[in-house]
């Protein structure tokens, strides 16, 4: 399935796990790199799931890196983007989470 018709998203609040790595591409594009880990539970086939998971975050531009500036391990954040693989010539079965927007989540309430 391609073309229009093809739905990638995805919407993933978690913790972040170590600070982000950033580095810049060759045209000066800063790209972050960042852990999210999640656990909740979820309904499958009627009943409770616990689920954890830890995934890669791949942030592209100057705003998404700068959203993660001076944030600690342990911090909410609500991650929306798409999945993609890891490495394009690598492994297929790899996936990280692209970021198109971040939403830091105040716990405190």
């Amino acid at each position: 399935m391609a073309g229009q018709d093809a739905v990638n998203a995805l919407v993933l609040v978690g913790e972040l796990v170590k600070p982000p790595q950033i580095r810049y591409s060759p045209a000066g594009v800063p790209i972050a790199r960042a852990w999210l880990e999640h656990r909740s539970t979820q309904n499958e086939g009627g009943r409770g799931r616990s689920v954890a998971l830890r995934i890669e975050v791949r942030l592209t531009g100057k705003g998404l890196c700068q959203a993660l500036q001076g944030v600690e391990p342990g911090q909410a954040l609500r991650v929306d983007g798409h999945l993609a693989r890891a490495d394009q010539r690598g492994e297929p079965g790899r996936l990280i989470l692209v970021a198109e927007n971040i939403e830091l989540i105040d716990r405190t309430n």
